[in-house]
């Protein structure tokens, strides 16, 4: 299983509203991280950048 970091796993959690059961790679980007999230209500795709310069980069 891949790992998120502790933060984020719970951001995301709380934002699903479930428990995260399974995390996947994804690979393919040069940029962005991505993960394939598995719950109990389905499966959801993740995208995320850690970097300094990608505050705003999901938001334009």
């Amino acid at each position: 299983m891949h790992q998120l970091d502790a933060t984020l796993r719970r951001a995301v959690e709380q934002q699903l509203g479930t428990a995260l059961q399974g995390v996947g790679f994804v690979g393919g980007g040069d940029i962005n991280q991505a993960r394939l999230l598995e719950t109990g209500g389905g499966r959801f795709f993740l995208k995320f950048n850690t970097g300094a310069r990608s505050a705003d980069m999901f938001e334009k």
